[in-house]
Parts: C-alpha cells; sequence; structure tokens
C-alpha cells in the first residue's frame, strides 16, 4: 500500500456497540470504514459497499443468524478475492484458528487485543505482511508440528525457503524484497511455486507446512 492512500476497512461484527466503538477509533486514525454489518450475510447483501474497494475486513467467529464468520471466508472471497481477512473474536482455541487461516484469513486476534495492535495489524496485512499477537502464534506452532510434514516442502529452492521464513517472520512482501535483493513481483513469482509445490493456497498452510518439516528434524 502507498503511504499517501488512505486504508480502506470493513467490519463483519455483531456486537453493534463494538462495532461503532471500532470505527471510531479507525477513524481517528485515518482509516475509512466504508461497511458495517452484522453477518456476512448482511454484509455481501449490502449494495451500499464497494466491495471493490476494501482492502480488508475484520471479522467475528459468532454472527447475528448463528453464523460463524470463519465459515463465510470463502463466500466473502467469491465477492472479494482481492480483499485481506483478520478474524477478531473472543476465541482463541487452536481449531477456529487453523481454520480460519485455511479458509484464507490472513490475521487472527483476540478480542483482548489493544486498539494500536489491531490497527497495527490492519495496516500490516494490507502492506502484504499477516497478524497475530504473540500467543495466538505460538497456539498455531503448538498446533502445527503435531501434523505430518508437507512432502513438498524438500523441494523448495535455497530462494524459496528463504521466501518462507520472510513470511513466517510474518514480512510484507516488499520487506522479503528487502531483504533478499529481490522485487516485489519477484517475490509473488516465488510465493506462486512455493504453493504449487506446498500444495497450499494461503500463507497460513505455507506456515504449517514449515513448523512441519522443522518439528521432524
Amino acid at each position: 500500500m502507498n503511504l499517501s492512500q488512505t486504508p480502506i476497512i470493513a467490519i463483519i461484527e455483531d456486537d453493534v456497540s463494538f462495532a461503532h466503538y471500532l470505527k471510531k477509533l479507525f477513524l481517528g486514525k485515518g482509516v475509512k470504514v466504508v461497511g458495517l454489518a452484522h453477518s456476512v450475510k448482511e454484509f455481501l447483501l449490502d449494495t451500499t459497499i464497494p466491495f471493490e474497494e476494501i482492502q480488508c475486513i475484520l471479522l467475528d467467529i459468532n454472527l447475528s443468524g448463528g453464523e460463524i464468520g470463519i465459515d463465510q471466508i470463502p463466500q466473502i472471497k467469491k465477492k472479494a478475492p482481492e480483499v485481506d481477512i483478520i478474524v477478531l473474536t473472543m476465541h482463541d482455541e487452536a481449531k477456529f484458528i487453523f481454520q480460519a487461516l485455511c479458509n484464507g484469513a490472513l490475521g487472527y486476534l483476540t478480542k483482548g487485543t489493544g486498539f494500536d495492535e489491531i490497527h497495527k495489524s490492519v495496516i500490516d496485512v494490507i502492506n502484504g505482511g499477516s497478524a497475530m499477537t504473540p500467543s495466538i502464534a505460538r497456539k498455531v506452532v503448538d498446533f502445527f508440528v503435531e501434523q505430518s510434514p508437507s512432502s513438498g516442502f524438500n523441494d523448495l529452492s535455497t530462494r524459496e525457503f528463504d521466501i518462507v521464513i520472510g513470511i513466517k517472520d510474518g514480512l510484507s512482501y516488499k520487506l522479503i524484497a528487502d531483504r533478499y535483493g529481490l522485487s516485489i513481483d519477484g517475490v509473488r513469482f516465488h510465493v506462486k511455486n512455493i504453493y504449487k509445490k506446498l500444495h497450499v493456497n494461503s500463507k497460513g498452510e505455507v506456515i504449517n507446512a514449515y513448523f512441519q518439516s522443522q518439528s521432524r528434524k
């Protein structure tokens, strides 16, 4: 994201007061909130929302109408394929974290997270990074190391492995490019190859493959 551009987000949250509280704080930070919905269904049916402009969505798990937010991530992606999603919830169980990441979320935060950290996470994700508090990251590690290692991980080139380390460290594509002397397009090219070799579709699954391989060494 160009620093001169205004970040544009949406919030899907069934707690009305909390949703409006977040919106007010984001507006105070210069972040434009173009969508505020209490369920994914309501969000997707709102014709006033400029879906093509939204860069990041904050998504709760328990939503109005009995919806489970993380189950609806694929539906959101169909409507806005380029949007980045951060789950913001009270739940910190590993099963929810894993499911959110596998469904395409790029971040997972609990509602006990301070607003400054939430704001930073949104900006980091918009800039190509990922977002997890240390406690959530540890749960991800603990969950992933119990799984069987990915058979494709050993097929990565040295440069692709470097980029996996950058993804694991939560770096944006720009910071990965700076770290390894690459162009951003070069990073994107390598990431596509990494996804193919590991048979994954998200950064969360790349991190999964990394910790799986390390746990068996």
